[in-house]
C-alpha cells in the first residue's frame, strides 16, 4: 500500500477499490479520483465517511491555529465545538467571503462585529484577517503571522467555510480540492509553503445549518459564489417574508418598517401579505417556494420561534442562508422554519 496522499483531500491513495476512500487509477497520481471529478467537471462524489462534528481529530495537534470563518454565515462558526476549544487555546480568525458582501461594507465594520461577538464567547483571539475586501490577503497574513513561521499552521473551521480556498489563497496556486459540497476535506492534509507548513483539517459538519440538508443540486441556490445584491423592501400592516422553502418571517402591526434580506440571489425570496402565508406556503412549497431540505415536512411541521420588538436595527440569522435585516417600528415577529436549523437574533451587522 503507498504512503501517499491525495494533495486535494488528504486521503491516503489506493488503487484497489474504486468505491473506497482515495482510489486513483494510478499511484503515480497526484489527486484521488473524486478530487479530480470535483476539480475538473464540479461533480461532487459522495465520500461514504461520518462528518465530523467534534474536535477529537484536534487532538494532540500542535502550532499555530487560524480559524476561518464565513461571513455570510458567521452564526454557525460562533455555535461550533470551536468556541470552547478557543476558550483554552490562541487563534488568528481568518473572516473569509467578504467579498459577497456590498461594497459599501467596510472593513472596519466588519472587524468590528466580529470582534465584539468573539468577546462575548471569551475566545483567546490574537488577531483577525479579512479575505476578500480591498487590502491584500496574502501581505497581511504574512505580516499578522511573521513571528510564528516555525510553527504548523493549522486551518481549522466549518464546513464550507472555504478553508481549502483560502490555503490556494496562500499557496498562489490550486493546490486543494475547492467545492461547495460539506466534507471535502478527508483527513488532515499538510502542505509546505512559504508560511511553514500548512495543516489543512477537516471541516465541522453543524446539525443546525440549511446547508447540512439540501439537495446536492441546490447547494449553489445557497452558497453564494459571487457579490450578492441585497433584496430590500419596505413593510407596512402585516406582512410575511419567506426564504426559500425552508424558512418564514413573518412580522405584525408594521409601521415603515425595512427589511434587507441578505441572501444568495439564487433562493427564493418573497413577500405576501400576512393573511395570505398559510394558503401560499402549502399551496407552493417546493414549487415556487424553493429550494426545501431533504428529508423535510410539511409547513405544519415547521417550529415557530417569536421575537420581541427591538428598538435599534437587528438580524433574524438562518444558520447556513445568510440574513435578514430588521429596522423600523413593529409589535412583534415570528420566524417559521425547518425543526433541524437554528434561527438566531442578534445585534445588526451591517
Amino acid at each position: 500500500m503507498s504512503e501517499k496522499r491525495c494533495i486535494g483531500c488528504g486521503a491516503l491513495l489506493q488503487d484497489k477499490d474504486p468505491e473506497a476512500v482515495g482510489y486513483a487509477v494510478s499511484l503515480e497520481m497526484d489527486y484521488c479520483q473524486r478530487c479530480f471529478r470535483m476539480i475538473h467537471y464540479d461533480k461532487h462524489v459522495s465520500a461514504g465517511v461520518v462528518p465530523l462534528n467534534d474536535l477529537e481529530h484536534l487532538k494532540g495537534t500542535k502550532g499555530t491555529y487560524v480559524w476561518i470563518m464565513d461571513v455570510m454565515d458567521i452564526e454557525t462558526s460562533l455555535d461550533s465545538a470551536f468556541v470552547d476549544f478557543f476558550r483554552d487555546h490562541y487563534c488568528f480568525i481568518v473572516v473569509n467571503k467578504c467579498d459577497l458582501l456590498p461594497e459599501t461594507v467596510g472593513e472596519s465594520k466588519i472587524r468590528n462585529f466580529v470582534l465584539d461577538r468573539l468577546k462575548k464567547c471569551r475566545t483567546r483571539v490574537i488577531d483577525i484577517i479579512l479575505r476578500g475586501m480591498g487590502s491584500d490577503f496574502r501581505s497581511e497574513f504574512r505580516k499578522k503571522i511573521s513571528d510564528r513561521v516555525s510553527d504548523d499552521l493549522v486551518m481549522v473551521g466549518v464546513a464550507n467555510v472555504g478553508k481549502s480556498t483560502v490555503i490556494n489563497d496562500l499557496l498562489g496556486k490550486e493546490v486543494l480540492t475547492v467545492n461547495r459540497h460539506p466534507s471535502t476535506t478527508l483527513q488532515f492534509n499538510y502542505i509546505n509553503s512559504d508560511y511553514g507548513r500548512i495543516v489543512d483539517s477537516v471541516g465541522l459538519v453543524d446539525g443546525n445549518s440549511v446547508q447540512a440538508y439540501l439537495h446536492d443540486s441546490d447547494l449553489k441556490k445557497i452558497v453564494p459564489n459571487r457579490r450578492i445584491r441585497p433584496t430590500i423592501y419596505q413593510l407596512k400592516d402585516d406582512q410575511t417574508i419567506s426564504i426559500g422553502g425552508f424558512a418564514r418571517i413573518d412580522l405584525f402591526d408594521c409601521r415603515n418598517v425595512t427589511v434587507v434580506c441578505y441572501v444568495s440571489n439564487l433562493c427564493t425570496v418573497q413577500r405576501n401579505a400576512q393573511k395570505n402565508a398559510d394558503r401560499l406556503w402549502n399551496e407552493h412549497m417546493g414549487r415556487e417556494l424553493r429550494p426545501v431540505l431533504k428529508n423535510g415536512g410539511s409547513f405544519d411541521e415547521f417550529k415557530k420561534t417569536d421575537f420581541p420588538q427591538y428598538a435599534t436595527k437587528r438580524d433574524i440569522c438562518i444558520e447556513g442562508a445568510g440574513w435578514l435585516c430588521i429596522s423600523g417600528s413593529y409589535s412583534h415577529l415570528e420566524v417559521y422554519s425547518d425543526k433541524r436549523i437554528k434561527i438566531r437574533n442578534r445585534k445588526a451587522m451591517i
